[in-house]
């Protein structure tokens, strides 16, 4: 299981229109497979051709993008008035 797939699914159910949601249930969780399944099956021939040291890199990828999904979508469903700021920023 995914770690943040519950993120996504409480997302998806969220923003989705009423009449799509389970097909974006589904569409969600079978691309989520689909992506750990490559990611098994890539790692090791990554790492065996080019080293850890650019495998995990590579790993890194994939909960980057997720942040930068969930940021997205959090951004568009705020008003810009009831954002919180940042943690760290400067006030």
């Amino acid at each position: 299981m995914v770690a943040d797939s519950a993120q996504f699914s409480a997302m998806i159910t969220e923003v989705a229109p009423q009449q799509g949601v389970g097909t974006a249930l589904t569409l969600q969780t079978s691309v989520g497979f689909l992506l750990t399944m490559v990611t098994i099956q890539s790692v090791p021939v990554l790492q065996e051709s080019f080293g850890w040291s650019f495998a995990f890199p590579i790993l890194a990828l994939g909960p980057l993008f997720g942040i930068a999904a969930i940021r997205k979508f959090d951004r568009e469903d705020r008003a810009p008035e009831t954002r919180a700021s940042p943690p760290f920023a400067s006030r």
